[in-house]
């Protein structure tokens, strides 16, 4: 993958990463453009005066990472670039953002929708423009319900007309049950025991969620499906395939009978669902800014979400809420990150 974004939980017992967003994830030009209007404000440079406020910008990162991959694809042209996503999202924001930043880096770029792109030539166009590389930003489960009406984007992407990033292979790893298999320990065999650790360490115990036996952290034996509905608070229940914090069921703040009706569908339906060690989510007190013009001070739930762009970790946007489940879809909202260190007077 060229470029995912990690969601952390940073707790007392170290970091955990409870989901990994590879298929086309969002973020990128929101971070920066939170940390320009926040740089920009008078309270803000007023503690600038005695702190000293450093920030990643990932959009440079992010730039370098698609030229990259696109040269390793055998382009020699100056590229043109597409974030190709449907037009109604609602993160049209964030690509409006990526979309200007690319133009006054010296690049064409354009915002194309994956219906209205056609193949011309073996090229792939967005009206006149060719696009040399897609910044894929629409969701592959979306994408799967609408074949039809996409095929000449699906077809680019079979006969290489363009350099695709992320490539669709991501959607594997982005699903929540790769984490099932990655915290299975008679799974990781064949990796060296510094991963595995690592691996244990960082990542919350997960399982498909079904009729079966499984092994616990601790070593023991149970009946899974027993086991989750006897200790919901010790557990999160959520669709594997999902995103936008969709269906996602935290069992400390479920009562029984909402639990044992999700779990009861978990294990009926179609779709993979899976349960997951619940992680204790990490509060600070934030400063919340009222209609009114007052601002209190209030302990809110955060996550960190940190960039990896090209092989390293670019910049990092943290999301907030009230509720266990943290996610701007879900109602959440989201911050830029700075590293503060004192200003030292001589």
């Amino acid at each position: 993958m060229v470029w995912t974004r990690l969601d952390a939980f940073p707790t007392p017992d170290g970091i955990f990463f409870l989901e990994f967003n590879h298929d086309a994830p969002a973020g990128v030009g929101y971070s920066a453009a939170m940390t320009e209007i926040y740089l920009d404000l008078p309270i803000v440079r007023r503690f600038a005066e005695q702190y000293v406020l450093e920030s990643d910008e990932p959009r440079p990162a992010l730039l370098a990472a698609l030229l990259a991959t696109y040269r390793d694809f055998g382009g020699q042209e100056h590229p043109n670039i597409g974030i190709v996503d449907w037009t109604d999202v609602r993160t049209s924001s964030d690509q409006i953002i990526l979309r200007d930043y690319f133009i006054r880096e010296g690049y064409h770029a354009v915002i194309a929708d994956p219906r209205e792109v056609e193949l011309r030539d073996g090229r792939l166009y967005a009206g006149d423009t060719r696009l040399d590389i897609v910044y894929r930003r629409v969701v592959t489960s979306e994408l799967l319900t609408k074949l039809d009406e996409t095929r000449d984007f699906t077809t680019a992407y079979e006969i290489r007309a363009a350099c695709f990033i992320n490539s669709f292979r991501c959607r594997v790893s982005e699903n929540k049950a790769f984490f099932a298999f990655l915290t299975d320990p008679s799974q990781l065999s064949f990796l060296s025991d510094e991963a595995r650790t690592t691996l244990l360490k960082h990542l919350p115990w997960t399982r498909i969620v079904a009729e079966q036996h499984t092994t616990l952290p601790n070593g023991q034996r149970v009946d899974l499906c027993e086991h989750v509905a006897c200790h919901r608070a010790a557990f999160v229940l959520k669709p594997a395939d999902a995103y936008g914090g969709t269906n996602v069921y935290v069992g400390s703040e479920t009562d029984d009978a909402t639990w044992e009706q999700a779990l009861r569908r978990a294990v009926r339906d179609d779709a993979l669902w899976v349960v997951q060690q619940r992680v204790a989510t990490p509060v600070e007190t934030f400063p919340i800014h009222h209609a009114d013009g007052t601002f209190t001070f209030e302990p809110m739930k955060y996550n960190a979400n940190p960039f990896y762009l090209g092989g390293q970790i670019a910049g990092a946007v943290v999301r907030t809420s009230r509720s266990a489940v943290i996610n701007v879809s879900a109602g959440g909202g989201s911050i830029p990150t700075f590293t503060v260190a004192p200003r030292w007077s001589a």
